[in-house]
């Protein structure tokens, strides 16, 4: 089993179509199952295993002696379209997102008993 196979079974088993991580990952519809060669470039595996909650040597092993990170949390379609889209930022404008998101914390709406945690 090459890398690509691996992706596509992990991806299989966790019931995520290829198209929704193509789509999410900012990749060309079709792009991982044209892959020839069965593996990924060294940027694009780390997409992927950051995707997939798993370390690229865990992917580039094909699940071998090398154990998983911790496991993925469960998103839903929000979160994770939110998520992509946030990773395409760069630095300074994901640090951005995070102080709007941490004014709107701290605003009443979401105040509770216990202070807010922030973001970034």
């Amino acid at each position: 089993m090459n890398t690509v196979d691996f992706v596509k079974a992990l991806l299989k088993e966790r019931h995520i179509p290829l198209s929704r991580i193509e789509r999410d990952l900012g990749f060309a519809n079709g792009y991982i199952g044209q892959l020839k060669k069965g593996t990924f470039p060294s940027d694009r595996l780390f997409m992927i295993a950051e995707y997939l909650g798993v370390s690229p040597k865990y992917l580039e092993s094909c699940g071998g002696a090398i154990e998983k990170t911790d496991p993925a949390p469960v998103l839903s379609d929000e979160e994770a379209s939110f998520l992509a889209l946030f990773r395409r930022l760069d630095r300074l404008d994901r640090a951005q997102v995070a102080g709007y998101v941490n004014g709107l914390l701290a605003g009443d709406k979401y105040k509770k008993d216990e202070p807010a945690a922030r973001v970034g």
